[in-house]
């Protein structure tokens, strides 16, 4: 909403400042966040002009709208745009307000659990949130609690191996997984929230939703690449059932909380996978190091292939094949301490094939001996298998067998090694390149 510098009468102000105060109502009315924040601030310039009048919409609304503003610093807070200062000053702009109102009890609740919020943030102390579901299959894992490092920020899982007897005509027991994820920082527990703003509304998935696939699939990758033999899956929002989510204080104790019981069909596994090993290996590995963007697309690969969906498997292992020839490119010019002959490369009219950038890189910038040269060529070529590529990208064919899968799968392993092999004999040039 833009804001006018010059009204051409009271009535048109007066217009203006009610749209601001109906805007308002909508955006708590939706936690969208990020926009009460940009509307509340053109309301709250007005109000201060005459702070001991009530405003048009009372002092009660007025109060609603200063709550609200304390819950959006928060959440704002811990997506790094808020200041702890901007958050004390909301809290006292709040006690302020609410002294008008004539019915205080009504506040008192509300704005008690909110300076407690305030306060522990000023403490440093740990406010969280948690959700708590069901897989649709079991995490070959001991029941325990697993720390994933994702962009920085810890993800505390909690996991859980369940069975139960099937009650319809199959057969047997049902194996899944419970899961409770622990967050740091504050959000809204409605668990069909759209996000904090209503530019996120396109999506039509709830936020927590989103959280949910996306920790769980980054999981299950690092499970994966620990143990390439283990089966497991990624999870869409479809398979996900009950949902609850918990806003914590640092403490435990609750601030608030929601429960969905979503539409959805909750089918469990009829096997009981086999437990990985080197669990303690698994933690450190999940905590210490986040993987590069060739493993997580390799690791999506194998788990595709493991569920005998060849065709994603062999497009993703391809996608993986391209990430990994970038990471080392650009690895050896920073070795070789010219990253600006990379930058330049790429950004050529039109930008070389892969096959001329590794020549470029590998043999003219860092010479790079032939026959390992020439190996390097040969697992591309392995891996890509061009007439088999050519089939799929021009709608000619459409199945991949598991024998070619492996092919580019061995292939790719050959070359990743090879890479490693080159780049660590580059940065210590006292050793010699011994050919594969």
């Amino acid at each position: 909403m833009s804001e006018k510098k010059i009204f051409k009468s009271s009535h048109d102000f007066a217009t203006y400042f009610y749209n601001l105060q109906y805007a308002l109502f909508s955006a708590s009315r939706i936690k969208l966040y990020q926009d009460f924040l940009t509307i509340f601030s053109k309301y709250r310039t007005i109000i201060y002009k005459l702070p001991n009048n009530e405003p048009p919409a009372g002092f009660h609304h007025n109060a609603l709208f200063f709550q609200f503003n304390v819950i959006s610093l928060v959440y704002s807070y811990f997506q790094s745009n808020t200041s702890k200062s901007a958050l004390n000053s909301s809290c006292k702009e709040l006690l302020f307000w609410t002294d008008k109102v004539e019915n205080i009890d009504e506040f008192t609740e509300q704005n008690n659990k909110l300076k407690k919020l305030i306060n522990e943030i000023q403490e440093d102390k740990n406010i969280y949130y948690t959700i708590k579901f069901k897989l649709p299959f079991s995490i070959p894992l001991v029941d325990d609690v697993y720390n994933l490092k994702v962009n920085e920020q810890i993800i505390e899982i909690n996991l859980k191996a369940n069975k139960e007897q099937k009650v319809d005509w199959t057969a047997g027991d049902s194996f899944y997984s419970t899961i409770v994820l622990k967050i740091n920082g504050f959000s809204n527990c409605d668990n069909y929230w759209k996000g904090p703003s209503i530019n996120n509304q396109d999506s039509g998935l709830s936020v927590i939703m989103l959280k949910i696939t996306e920790i769980i699939n980054e999981f299950v990758i690092r499970l994966k690449l620990f143990d390439s033999k283990c089966q497991v899956n990624f999870i869409s929002t479809n398979e996900l059932e009950q949902i609850s989510t918990i806003q914590h204080y640092s403490d435990g104790s609750v601030y608030h909380n929601a429960t969905a019981l979503l539409p959805k069909g909750f089918f469990s596994d009829n096997s009981m996978p086999e437990v990985v090993d080197g669990i303690e290996d698994f933690k450190l590995q999940i905590i210490d190091n986040e993987p590069l963007l060739y493993e997580q697309i390799y690791s999506s690969a194998l788990i595709n292939s493991a569920n005998n969906n060849m065709l994603n498997a062999f497009i993703l292992l391809n996608a993986a094949n391209e990430s990994l020839i970038n990471f080392f490119l650009q690895k050896m010019c920073y070795l070789a301490n010219d990253i600006k002959f990379y930058n330049d490369m790429m950004l050529e009219t039109p930008v070389p094939s892969m096959m001329v950038q590794i020549k470029r890189v590998f043999r003219d910038l860092c010479s790079v001996d032939k026959r390992s040269f020439q190996f390097i060529n040969k697992y591309i070529i392995k891996i890509k298998q061009n007439n088999l590529r050519n089939d799929l990208i021009h709608g000619r064919h459409k199945n991949i067998s598991i024998k070619q899968f492996n092919e580019s799968l061995e292939a790719y392993l050959l070359l990743e090694k090879k890479l490693i092999e080159v780049s660590t004999i580059f940065e210590n040039k006292n050793y010699e390149i011994t050919p594969q």
